[in-house]
């Protein structure tokens, strides 16, 4: 018999994408999510592309990770409103937190004031730089600080943040790690826990090869844009008699020799090497995409692809999102969209709330 998160019950005090994104997965398996709200709403409402209405209190970035889940407004510095949210408190499973710092000692809402008041409760907190340091930060802080943004950029200094939110979208990921391990634990020991990560920590651990190619090879990592490091050619962009732009991911010297093959050019014998590749890199890319221009993008990816080489068109966000494969993974919750996670059980999610939309129905049913 499966565990039965229908019988979970996940109360969400955070706003943004990190937290919520815990949020959003445990309802995706069918457990009950409370997001608490002040007034305002979480700031997610307030972020809107100039297209969309600006009365919307559900705009896209809002609702992609916040279907499924019951709004509740709650003011933290009111006494009524403390008694029923510790009432509810005493009814999770799982309490999800993102306060700035001090915000949680100051209304009372700790983890060791959460698990004083149910000592089963998960308590799943994220913060941006640890629980010991006051900064306030946001994704695109620390994509800056923690080498992200540097790397991403070009040989001309002009440094880029991801367009995305990647530090609270793996951050959020590491927490649903460490809470389903503390559900687990719980069913062994039947008390509650509390797990935390911050935004600067799960950053600095990202960088996975670029951190060690400083710490263990004494090597600075560089701009390089999509070029990388290590491997040549490896996310180099060319361009196809048209200009329209592909991707090549050439990762072991065998398949070097078969594009070179392929190609039909004779290559010095010592370019075979991938360490005596990385040596050359601009020959090797240059002479490549004279190559790359005397053929259509779709020519070079039906040649490449009959060969097992891997290749990729850069596509538009659009483009992609019109694969036909994609439409097995994205679900509709009344008119809204959503991605369908990897656990998600084959369940209808409601529509994203609206501001307060379950304030009325949860005060009364956790007011005794």
């Amino acid at each position: 018999m499966g565990f039965d998160w229908s019988a979970i019950t996940v109360l969400e005090m955070a706003n943004v994408l990190a937290g919520p994104s815990v949020g959003s997965f445990f309802a995706q398996l069918g457990a009950r999510v409370i997001k608490v709200e002040s007034a305002n709403g979480d700031v997610t409402r307030t972020w809107k592309l100039a297209t969309e209405d600006p009365n919307n209190d559900r705009p896209s970035y809002f609702s992609w990770i916040n279907a499924g889940k019951e709004s509740v407004i709650f003011d933290y510095s009111s006494d009524q409103d403390k008694s029923i949210l510790q009432n509810i408190i005493a009814q999770s499973d799982l309490v999800i937190s993102s306060f700035k710092p001090g915000d949680e000692t100051k209304f009372g809402l700790s983890p060791q004031d959460i698990q004083a008041i149910n000592p089963r409760a998960i308590v799943a907190n994220i913060s941006a730089y640890g629980k010991n340091d006051p900064r306030v930060g946001y994704d695109a802080l620390l994509q800056a600080e923690s080498g992200f943004m540097y790397i991403n950029g070009n040989s001309t200094a002009d440094f880029h943040k991801m367009p995305v939110a990647l530090i609270d979208v793996l951050a959020g990921h590491q927490l649903i790690q460490k809470t389903l391990l503390a559900f687990l634990d719980r069913t062994t020991h039947s008390m509650g826990n509390t797990v935390e990560v911050s935004l600067w920590e799960v950053a600095l651990q990202s960088l996975t090869n670029q951190a060690s190619a400083w710490l263990n090879a004494g090597f600075n990592p560089q701009p390089m844009g999509s070029e990388h490091p290590n491997i040549v050619p490896y996310g180099s962009i060319f361009r196809d008699s048209k200009q329209q732009p592909f991707v090549i991911a050439i990762g072991s010297d065998h398949q070097f020799q078969l594009l070179s093959g392929i190609l039909g050019f004779a290559l010095p014998e010592h370019w075979m090497k991938n360490s005596n590749r990385v040596k050359n890199r601009d020959d090797i890319n240059a002479l490549l995409q004279n190559v790359f221009a005397e053929k259509s993008r779709e020519e070079w990816i039906q040649l490449l692809q009959s060969k097992k080489l891997p290749i990729a068109p850069v596509l538009t966000v659009s483009e992609a999102f019109t694969d036909p494969k994609v439409a097995e993974f994205i679900r509709k919750s009344g008119d809204f969209f959503h991605w369908r996670g990897p656990m998600q059980k084959e369940i209808a999610l409601a529509e994203p709330p609206r501001l307060g939309e379950h304030s009325a129905q949860i005060r009364q049913e956790f007011s005794s």
